[in-house]
């Protein structure tokens, strides 16, 4: 687990049990432990290994890190593997792809938010992009969440910083 997906785990908008909702979803799968899946009871101790170097909280920057968000983890479930395990032509997080696919990626923009249970998540891609040599352009929004660009133009709902967000959007898409 990591700080982010612990710290902003009800939201604004995206919660951990949307995640998980819409992460079966896209496995067209059902879980009844829902609480064991969470906290990675689902990945086996030889991917968590294989995986340490790309996915975890020690490489958070320490700015960015929750405090206390350390929740023990559960054992390792085969039952929860088998549900949420992909076949070989899925990939769940484009992270874990083999560094000869991730070298071949253009120069990637990444927006960050600080209210996001995601906001690891990105932050953890942009420096597997940048260790493999893709330009990364990258914005962190210390008042963002997930989802805000939804309420450009919406009025009254609109939030200062989504139309800058935008903008600067919009200028990494139209830069030569």
């Amino acid at each position: 687990m990591l700080p982010s997906h612990f710290q902003n785990q009800y939201g604004p908008f995206l919660t951990k049990q949307m995640v998980l909702h819409l992460g079966l979803k896209f496995l067209n799968k059902e879980c009844a432990d829902k609480k064991k899946l969470e906290r990675n009871a689902h990945v086996p101790e030889d991917m968590k290994q294989k995986f340490k170097k790309l996915i975890s909280a020690d490489l958070i920057p320490g700015e960015f890190k929750a405090q206390g968000c350390n929740p023990p983890m559960p054992a390792f479930s085969k039952e929860l593997y088998e549900i949420t395990k992909l076949n070989d032509k899925t990939m769940q997080s484009p992270i874990i792809n083999e560094d000869d696919i991730i070298k071949q990626l253009p120069e990637t923009y990444i927006l960050t938010c600080e209210h996001d249970i995601l906001q690891d998540d990105g932050l953890l891609y942009k420096k597997r992009l940048e260790d493999i040599g893709v330009p990364v352009t990258w914005n962190h929004l210390k008042e963002g969440f997930h989802g805000f660009l939804t309420f450009i133009n919406s009025g009254v709902f609109e939030i200062s910083f989504t139309k800058p967000a935008v903008g600067n959007i919009v200028s990494f898409i139209k830069e030569p």
